[in-house]
């Protein structure tokens, strides 16, 4: 289970920039937002994710909005990484 702060960031962010959750699994994650569609500053920010260790593959989809991670399961446990990665997100999304 998230920390609560981390947790409540996370949300926070979600409602934000309309993040619904598709789809999660062990190990995948399925996310859309209407504010994804079409746009190359995405693209950008996720090939900065595609290379972080732990994280097998992502794929988004630019017409859809549509955002598919593939990871390693024990990441949900790295808390000091998930930070990190919020972030990152949070300095995307003050720039945008």
């Amino acid at each position: 289970m998230f920390p609560l702060l981390i947790g409540r960031r996370i949300l926070i962010m979600m409602k934000k920039y309309q993040i619904e959750i598709l789809q999660h699994l062990p190990g995948q994650i399925e996310l859309y937002s209407p504010l994804w569609k079409n746009s190359d500053e995405m693209t950008e920010l996720l090939t900065q994710f595609d290379h972080e260790p732990g994280i097998h593959k992502v794929d988004f989809s630019k017409r859809d909005g549509k955002l598919q991670i593939h990871f390693d399961e024990t990441l949900t446990k790295d808390y000091a990484r998930i930070e990190k990665w919020m972030n990152r997100l949070e300095l995307f999304g003050r720039g945008r």
